[in-house]
C-alpha cells in the first residue's frame, strides 16, 4: 500500500510546511547561538541576531542595517508589561513591538518581541523595564539590559 496515495493535499502539504518551519527554527536558532564578533559581516546583506531573557546585560557589537529580535516572556493579564525605558534612538531604533500570546486560554501568557535596527556608528545601553505603567517606577519588578556598540 502506497502511504503517498492515502494522503491529502492538504495533509501533504501541513507536513511539508511542517518540516520546512522545523528546519528554519533549528537554523535561526543555530545562528543566533553564534558570538557576535566571530561572525562575517557582509555590508550588503544585514544580519539578525534573536535574543532571549537569558542574554540580560549582554554586550553587542552590530553594523548599520543589522536587526536585533528581543524577545521577552509576558502576560499582560497581570498588567506588568515590558516597555523600552532608554534607547538612543539614532543609534538603534525600534522597528516594531509584536506580542505572542496564547489567545485560546483567558489569562495565559506568552511572549513580547521588540524589534530593533541598528542605524549609525555609536554605542548605547539599551534597557526594558517590566512594569506596570500606571503605578510608576515603584512597580518595576525587572529589567533587561544590553550595551550596543554599532560599528561602521
Amino acid at each position: 500500500m502506497n502511504h503517498e496515495q492515502d494522503m491529502s493535499p492538504g495533509k501533504s502539504f501541513i507536513l511539508k510546511f511542517t518540516a520546512v518551519t522545523a528546519l528554519l527554527t533549528a537554523l535561526a536558532s543555530a545562528g543566533a547561538c553564534m558570538p557576535g564578533p566571530t561572525r562575517a559581516h557582509n555590508k550588503s546583506s544585514a544580519m539578525v541576531q534573536m535574543l532571549t531573557e537569558s542574554d540580560n546585560n549582554r554586550t553587542l557589537a552590530i553594523h548599520p542595517g543589522d536587526t536585533l529580535r528581543i524577545t521577552l516572556p509576558e502576560n499582560a493579564t497581570t498588567g506588568y508589561r515590558w516597555q523600552l525605558d532608554r534607547c538612543e534612538r539614532d543609534i538603534v531604533g525600534v522597528v516594531a513591538q509584536e506580542p505572542h500570546y496564547n489567545s485560546t486560554v483567558v489569562g495565559s501568557g506568552g511572549m513580547v518581541e521588540f524589534v530593533l535596527q541598528g542605524r549609525k556608528a555609536g554605542a548605547c545601553e539599551i534597557v526594558f523595564k517590566h512594569w506596570r505603567s500606571w503605578e510608576g517606577d515603584s512597580s518595576v519588578i525587572a529589567r533587561f539590559r544590553l550595551k550596543v556598540n554599532v560599528l561602521p
